[in-house]
């Protein structure tokens, strides 16, 4: 007798509606086992050419009437694939769907190794952009900012054009190292003086840059050092 003529298009259909209205993807991979009777095949026909593949034969019904695969998989619009996962579950004891489940990896290192790189990081020196040295006490994390960044504005992120000089670098690193007394403030009356020359130098720009946007007879040419671009820029 063919599958068709064992089950009505009716009954397929009450079956399919009972399987899909279960919603639950645990309580669904159950009733697939239910209606699935699997056995480790008794015999197998090898060849040199088509070794057997198959460890286990399945037995599929609807309500209770013995189909196909593929009359069972039609009714209920589902795949082999989605089969062979809830019977793999029955055979491993794994009957709860883990997927989206974030598990700890083999590389995950222990809790004296992660302070370790806590500790490294945590001695890299700290930089304050040369020309943006706004000092702010409080010291705000990655995610701090990341969270209200995504969610509250529509921004992107631009390479900064503003960094910190070869010579800024040099003073901040010695000064961090060198212990109180004469070198270290040496060292720090010479970062002053060098600060206080780049400001004089940024302000006098900024004039000449004002004079020549206010008087048509007034050029300033400015160049850009740090792209090492020898090419003037006409304002």
């Amino acid at each position: 007798m063919k599958c068709r003529e064992k089950i009505s298009a009716e009954d397929r259909r009450k079956f399919f509606k009972h399987y899909w209205h279960l919603g639950n993807y645990n309580v669904q991979t159950s009733f697939l086992c239910a209606c699935i009777k699997e056995e480790k095949a008794k015999r197998k026909n090898t060849t040199a050419k088509n070794p057997a593949k198959r460890a286990f034969s399945r037995v599929y019904s609807i309500n209770k009437a013995v189909v196909c695969r593929g009359m069972f998989i039609k009714t209920l619009r589902i795949s082999k694939k989605r089969i062979n996962a809830a019977l793999h579950k029955v055979r491993t004891l794994e009957t709860l769907d883990r997927r989206g489940i974030v598990t700890e990896g083999h590389n995950k290192i222990s809790m004296n190794q992660k302070n370790d790189v806590i500790g490294h990081i945590s001695k890299f020196p700290r930089c304050i952009s040369h020309y943006c040295r706004k000092k702010k006490k409080n010291k705000m994390s990655f995610a701090s900012y990341k969270k209200p960044f995504l969610t509250e504005f529509n921004l992107k992120f631009k390479k900064t054009k503003k960094d910190t000089c070869n010579k800024c670098d040099t003073y901040a690193a010695k000064i961090k190292n060198l212990h109180e007394g004469n070198e270290k403030e040496i060292a720090s009356l010479e970062h002053k003086m060098h600060l206080e020359e780049a400001e004089k130098a940024r302000n006098s720009m900024n004039i000449d840059l004002k004079n020549a946007r206010e008087n048509d007879a007034t050029e300033t040419l400015t160049y850009d050092m740090e792209k090492t671009l020898p090419l003037p820029r006409q304002l």
